[in-house]
């Protein structure tokens, strides 16, 4: 590979991460990342449920494979700083002046809207 090439690939991410749309395309994957790493830990962790012998399994397969554990851990810390800092230089602000609630829609808007169930208070509480 030239220098060429890699210059330019350097380039295009750093045009990628210094506009607005490129930030948020790169929290989306990271927000994605950090959703799979949920669900999956929870699968994990809901084999409790099938008894003694399946959760200690578990626990023993995550044990002997600590070669896909380390990188999994160095992503996830990767995302999760990646995630903060978009959301920091994104200008994004996590209050009540900045998130639209549903009694705020009108007209068209309204069949995107999640709806008057969606749950705001937990929302903010959790961010």
């Amino acid at each position: 590979m030239s220098s060429v090439a890699v210059s330019s690939g350097f380039a295009r991410t750093a045009a990628l991460l210094n506009s607005v749309v490129g930030k948020k395309i790169v929290m989306a994957v990271t927000g994605l990342i950090l959703f799979g790493f949920v669900t999956v830990h929870m699968i994990g962790n809901l084999q409790i449920f099938l008894g003694p012998d399946r959760i200690n399994a578990y626990g023993k397969f995550l044990q002997e494979n600590i070669e896909l554990l380390w990188p999994a851990r160095i992503i996830l810390l990767m995302a999760v700083a990646l995630h903060r800092w978009l959301v920091a230089t994104t200008g994004i602000v996590p209050d009540r002046e900045h998130i639209v609630g549903h009694y705020q829609i009108t007209g068209r808007q309204r069949a995107n809207c999640p709806g008057p169930g969606f749950p705001w208070e937990r929302l903010m509480r959790d961010l």
